[in-house]
């Protein structure tokens, strides 16, 4: 009989879920057919949490047929075309036509190492008629491929991109949902608070309800257990605790503003902006929700305050996008919402 899955099985913020996920299969069939493209290379990019890794994974899944996976960190040498060309000669060898070479945190790499590995890629993708199952992947932390650096024409033809942007807010909640499902919890009492505090990042969404379950002392499935708010608020002191200092910086900007009234209407206007539908939201469109909110204060003054979102007192937290704001980050959206939850602003 197999052993029952334990919270560390279900919830892995770290690395790729494979019991508490959600079919992303527009996402993943991008990546499948990159990697049965020969000659392909392949550029998975997106913020952090934001499930690229697992979705490279399901996407490595849909192929169909066994996949050698060698995966490269940052401080790994960049591999030459003649090493990659001898890695895919030794996988052939024992019977795995197809090979992809990952790169993780690409991002993270020195600028010497990156401009290596895309020189590389030229080189690998003409390989293809030796060795067609072979694929060299990177994985970023970023927001658009260009900050990576420049990359030549020729490769961009030979590149397939792939972003991974946050979940929307259905498939964080089916995916703490499943992972509930598979320990036996109940997670009704926090699962709102969870998927609203996780950015829509589902490595966030994993880590938050990994600390939920660790303080209600839930290690493995069997039985009913049920998780509370005060579970949920440990987890969130945890994460709290450990923001990021360039996040921090922004957020004492913005404590520091000059005009208290303001601050507190562009509070009202930030929280209104987590709980948005849409990532970005007209200015006037959220002026009329903190007016809604808040109706006995003036049309003006919200309009103002919500302007003022953007100056630069506060503009660390948003940024404006044609006539609308949005954050910086998901990231920061996660943070400021636990913020909000443990009343530190």
């Amino acid at each position: 009989m197999l052993d029952a899955p334990d919270v560390f099985d279900v919830f892995t913020p770290s690395s790729p879920a494979r019991l508490a996920l959600v079919d992303r299969r527009a996402i993943t069939e991008r990546v499948a057919a990159a990697v049965l493209t020969p000659g392909r290379q392949l550029l998975v990019y997106g913020p952090t949490g934001a499930g690229k890794t697992s979705v490279l994974q399901q996407g490595l899944d849909v192929v169909g047929e066994p996949v050698e996976v060698e995966v490269r960190r940052p401080g790994a040498t960049v591999l030459t075309v003649g090493e990659v060309a001898e890695h895919a000669d030794a996988a052939r060898a024992v019977g795995r036509s197809r090979l992809c070479i990952v790169y993780d945190d690409v991002h993270r790499f020195s600028e010497p190492d990156r401009r290596a590995l895309f020189d590389h890629w030229k080189g690998v993708s003409d390989l293809a008629t030796i060795h067609p199952g072979l694929t060299q992947i990177a994985i970023a932390a970023v927001d658009e491929p260009g900050q990576l650096g420049r990359l030549s024409l020729e490769l961009e033809s030979r590149l397939a991109e792939v972003e991974v942007p946050p979940m929307a807010r259905s498939e964080v909640t089916a995916l703490l949902e499943a992972g509930a499902a598979v320990l036996g919890i109940d997670a009704s009492a926090v699962l709102g608070d969870l998927v609203r505090c996780s950015g829509h990042l589902p490595g966030v969404a994993h880590q938050l309800m990994l600390d939920t379950c660790l303080d209600a002392g839930i290690l493995r499935s069997g039985g009913v257990a049920r998780l509370t708010a005060a579970n949920a608020r440990a987890a969130f002191r945890i994460r709290h605790a450990a923001m990021p200092r360039r996040i921090m910086a922004k957020f004492v900007t913005f404590d520091r503003s000059a005009d208290p009234r303001e601050r507190l209407l562009a509070a009202q206007a930030l929280d209104l902006l987590v709980d948005a539908a849409d990532e970005v939201v007209s200015i006037r469109r959220l002026a009329r929700l903190v007016e809604h909110v808040y109706p006995g204060v003036g049309q003006q003054d919200v309009y103002r305050a919500v302007s003022a979102l953007t100056a630069v007192t506060v503009s660390p937290l948003v940024e404006r996008v044609g006539d609308g704001v949005r954050f910086r980050d998901p990231l920061v959206r996660s943070h400021w919402a636990i913020a909000r939850v443990l009343g530190e602003f």
